[in-house]
């Protein structure tokens, strides 16, 4: 199965990931495979040229050494990763709404359940959203239901 990122996803993922520490283009491309669970894995003549054009835009700078190169972001990269941030709980709200109607069309009212009360939890203050994860989080591990 293949799937089909969100216009600017990746864009989003490389400024996330060069604002956490120095990376190549080899580290996005396995960031991606690992944030998808292997379902999507963006080619690298994808990941190189929006590098490329990242740094033409002076979103991150290029890091030049013996072991290749390494991207960060810069000042602007971080303003844009910011603002990128802040829209990306409706977007999330927007694509749980979206699978909330695929789980109702295939009679999953338990996952149609489940997509309901992730969009509430979006819509609570962090911290408070933090606290009932935690707590999800170990009622889970109780019950023996972890990977």
């Amino acid at each position: 199965m293949s799937l089909i990122a969100p216009k600017g996803l990746l864009r989003s993922i490389v400024l996330d990931q060069a604002s956490k520490s120095p990376v190549t283009g080899v580290d996005l491309m396995k960031a991606v495979g690992k944030a998808s669970d292997g379902v999507w894995s963006p080619s690298p003549g994808s990941i190189y040229f929006l590098l490329s054009e990242l740094e033409r835009q002076g979103l991150i700078t290029r890091l030049s050494s013996s072991n290749g190169n390494h991207y960060i972001v810069t000042k602007k990269g971080i303003d844009d990763l910011t603002r990128i941030k802040q829209e990306s709980l409706k977007m999330l709200d927007r694509q749980l709404l979206f699978a909330n109607i695929f789980a109702m069309l295939g009679s999953e009212s338990n996952i149609s359940e489940v997509i309901e009360w992730a969009r509430k939890l979006l819509h609570l203050e962090a911290s408070v959203r933090q606290n009932l994860i935690a707590d999800i989080r170990s009622l889970i591990t109780a019950k023996g239901l972890t990977n």
